[in-house]
């Protein structure tokens, strides 16, 4: 589907859009870091340019976040009470400051994973909320 006209928008347009920024956006916004970190350690950006130049990133990502949940209220409606929609913003924020990178992080790693050969999940144990029922001890069974 990638670049062929004959899936028309969805070749032309959505299907690299997606490749670009969707499956790449996590290389580049870890290897950003990095490359900012060793550029403030180097001493090739000022310190006061570094954290200038973070708070107003940080800003945008909230403004983002901020008319994601706007938009959708606004179209859909799916919140009835403010303070759902207050909890939203206050979780957009964590998503915002640290959640987003570890996210990044964990895309990079799906990237060293398949590099690696591994197409599996790994071995989950499934796990309940309740307590396991403990066992009886041999005392009470027993009796009954």
């Amino acid at each position: 589907m990638l670049w062929n006209p004959r899936y028309g928008v969805i070749g032309l347009v959505a299907m690299p859009y997606f490749l670009l920024f969707e499956l790449l956006g996590s290389l580049v916004e870890v290897t950003g870091l990095f490359i900012v970190g060793a550029a403030w350690l180097l001493g090739v950006v000022a310190l006061e340019f570094l954290l200038a130049f973070t708070f107003v990133s940080i800003l945008v990502l909230i403004l983002l976040s901020f008319s994601a949940i706007l938009l959708e209220e606004y179209a859909l409606r799916r919140y009835e009470r403010g303070s759902d929609i207050a909890r939203l913003v206050l979780y957009s924020l964590f998503e915002t400051l640290g959640y987003r990178q570890l996210v990044a992080v964990w895309r990079c790693l799906a990237f060293v994973d398949l590099a690696r050969g591994r197409k599996d999940w790994g071995t989950m144990q499934r796990r309940g909320l309740e307590r396991p029922a403990e066992a009886p001890s041999p005392d009470r069974a027993t009796r009954v």
